[in-house]
């Protein structure tokens, strides 16, 4: 949700002799060595993810349980609530499911009380959309029985970051999971649905609609 516009850094290499050229790769070089990038090997959408996720048989109700727990496990390391794009609305729906949809699972080693770093699944290539208002797999819905467990949810159609902007995650019987100052609670918790909610993301509620595959018995050997 709240975010303020972080300028990007970078290194500026002046047309003088090749020994500055050298010596700034040298700079680059031990700066990586410290602080790797996450590899990528290629680029991957979030279609390509969620499909993964359901041809594994993560989806339906198996998915909806493991996005509800992932909710409550990193949900103590979200609090207070902190507006800087990871402690805030949407980088705790980020944190929840980057995480799933990196692999397919819950990644218990990062529930409290486990050691956990907040951006450690903000920065995966397809993980949740962002600034991607106004996009049209975003649904309006006014009645909040056709949401369902793990659902994505925001109060426009599509993400954008400043104030005026919130999301959560639908937790049932008209709860929500998010980080906010809602209800005197301040940072993530499961509260009641916030009426400011309109729009879920369908790739994802499509996956949690999804039943896993039956178990193949064919291979099962008979008495």
């Amino acid at each position: 949700m709240k975010k303020s516009t972080v300028p990007r850094s970078g290194v500026g290499l002046f047309p003088a002799a090749a020994v500055c050229v050298a010596l700034a790769a040298m700079i680059l070089f031990v700066g990586c060595a410290v602080t790797p990038p996450v590899r990528q090997t290629s680029a991957i959408t979030i279609q390509q993810r969620i499909h993964r996720l359901i041809k594994s048989g993560i989806s339906g109700v198996v998915l909806q349980n493991m996005v509800m727990l992932r909710c409550a496990g990193i949900a103590p390391w979200n609090r207070p609530y902190r507006f800087n794009g990871i402690g805030d609305c949407y980088g705790y729906c980020r944190q929840v499911w980057n995480a799933i949809l990196a692999d397919g699972s819950p990644h218990r080693e990062d529930f409290y009380p486990h050691p956990y770093n907040p951006k450690r699944w903000l920065s995966i290539s397809g993980g949740l959309p962002v600034n991607d208002y106004p996009d049209p797999n975003w649904i309006r819905f006014t009645n909040p029985n056709v949401l369902v467990k793990g659902d994505l949810l925001a109060t426009a159609q599509g993400h954008f970051w400043g104030a005026n902007w919130h999301g959560g995650i639908y937790a049932g019987n008209d709860h929500n999971w998010d980080s906010s100052h809602l209800n005197g609670l301040n940072g993530a918790y499961k509260r009641p649905l916030y009426s400011g909610f309109h729009y879920y993301y369908k790739p994802l509620h499509v996956a949690l609609l999804t039943p896993p595959p039956a178990p193949d018995k064919s291979s099962g050997t008979e008495n």
